[in-house]
């Protein structure tokens, strides 16, 4: 026959219950703050500023395990911790270390602390305080990962309550440290990434080197974002007929898919274009029927320009702009007097989608002194914005630059930029026509 209860005991395990729910609810809280925490030091401020009072807990400190170097850290900020012991050894006494390496939970009545800090020094003394402590390991998929101490205040009665919300607690928290330290691994793969390819595209758009009368200056720029590496590109060289041939392009994606087509696609139309005199139109075609043939399945934009002396070679100080643009934006003249004219003839379709397609040639005579400006959508595609009024922008900031030299050119256009716009790749390619 069971024994039987008297009033007050049912009353003592209805508080106790309504303090495990509150608790637990308090913890429900804590766990949204932790869910949208973005750092260790927002993680910290949460610990302290929610976690622990949600325990009863006066203080405390998160510990995570450095293996590499073998010692715990302590999070900054998630309690004032004696000078010279934000870094702890495996084998220091205190017993969040042997928790956090254990994985045995832990709780110290304030004897017991003394007992364990003695010959620590008074400084420790002070800091652990008169109160119990208690300590439980961070776990996650089944990997120790530190721990987590909260202590209590002098003469508060720590019992399995507060030891069972200690333990929710630190696993939340574990939980989140995991996550932060899952995404930090990834920015750093990303960035790795990133580099790689960035190496490889700025290898292989490197300075022209071009002896023609001509001053030129380039830019690439990759994406703010990490990992965003894409398949813009420029080129400039003198064939071996002694024209100048320009060019710019943008394949299709932004990853390392991308920076690879657009080192095969820039190789085809400059080996194409050296010995073969062919007009930009006849490149364009020729480079479409290539990527079929070769099977580089791609899609890209392009511009193609050669400069070329006037006809007869009479008229002294003109020369020929000759282009024809593969679904690109419109290259930018800036005459000697100031006046900028935008290429915006209507483009051909882009290269990779059908070789047989119709491509012309429009030209323009260029004097010299003018400025030629060829660029991707990176330079001026703006959210919310048409790109025709990001072309319009674009040709009054090369107005009111001026006659400025082709590299300040370039970096005038690129200090106007937004950061926060900036979700694009760019290459930039100025020519300025020297007399000749």
């Amino acid at each position: 026959m069971p024994p039987r209860r008297r009033a007050g005991d049912e009353d003592q395990d209805g508080g106790t219950l309504r303090a495990v729910t509150d608790g637990l609810t308090r913890m429900a809280s804590v766990s949204l703050l932790l869910g949208a925490v973005t750092s260790t030091d927002e993680l910290a401020e949460v610990v302290v500023e929610h976690g622990l009072p949600a325990l009863g807990a006066r203080g405390g400190v998160v510990g995570v395990l450095d293996r590499r170097a073998a010692v715990l850290r302590l999070l900054r900020g998630t309690g004032p911790v004696p000078a010279g012991r934000e870094v702890l050894a495996l084998d220091d006494p205190l017993p969040m270390v042997e928790v956090a390496t254990t994985g045995v939970p832990s709780l110290l009545r304030p004897a017991d602390v003394a007992r364990r800090l003695d010959g620590q020094g008074e400084e420790m003394h002070s800091w652990a305080g008169d109160g119990s402590w208690a300590c439980s390991p961070m776990r996650a998929g089944g990997d120790l990962l530190g721990s987590v101490a909260a202590t209590w205040a002098p003469g508060h009665e720590v019992g399995d309550r507060e030891v069972g919300l200690l333990q929710v607690f630190t696993t939340l928290v574990a939980q989140t440290y995991e996550r932060l330290q899952g995404e930090a691994e990834q920015r750093r793969q990303a960035l790795a990434v990133r580099q790689m390819s960035e190496t490889l595209q700025r290898s292989l758009l490197t300075q022209p080197d071009v002896q023609a009368a001509v001053t030129i200056a380039v830019r690439y720029v990759p994406a703010v974002k990490e990992a965003q590496i894409g398949g813009d590109w420029y080129d400039a060289f003198v064939s071996e007929d002694g024209v100048l041939t320009l060019a710019i392009g943008d394949i299709s994606g932004h990853d390392r898919m991308a920076a690879a087509a657009m080192g095969q696609v820039r190789n085809l139309l400059r080996g194409m274009a050296y010995d073969s005199g062919s007009s930009p139109a006849r490149l364009l075609t020729r480079l479409d029927a290539a990527l079929r043939g070769l099977q580089l399945d791609t899609l890209a934009t392009a511009l193609v320009a050669r400069l070329e002396q006037d006809e007869d070679g009479r008229r002294r100080g003109v020369r020929r702009l000759v282009w024809s643009g593969a679904g690109h934006l419109p290259a930018l003249v800036r005459s000697p007097d100031g006046q900028v004219r935008v290429l915006d003839e209507p483009a051909d379709l882009m290269l990779g989608v059908d070789p047989t397609t119709s491509r012309h040639e429009r030209v323009v005579e260029v004097a010299d002194g003018s400025t030629v400006l060829l660029y991707t959508d990176g330079l001026v595609e703006r959210r919310d914005v048409s790109l025709d009024t990001c072309v319009r922008r674009l040709q009054e900031r090369v107005a009111a630059v001026g006659d400025l030299p082709p590299e300040r050119v370039c970096d005038a256009l690129l200090a106007g930029m937004d950061p926060d716009e900036h979700r694009d790749d760019l290459a930039l390619l100025v020519v300025r026509l020297d007399p000749s």
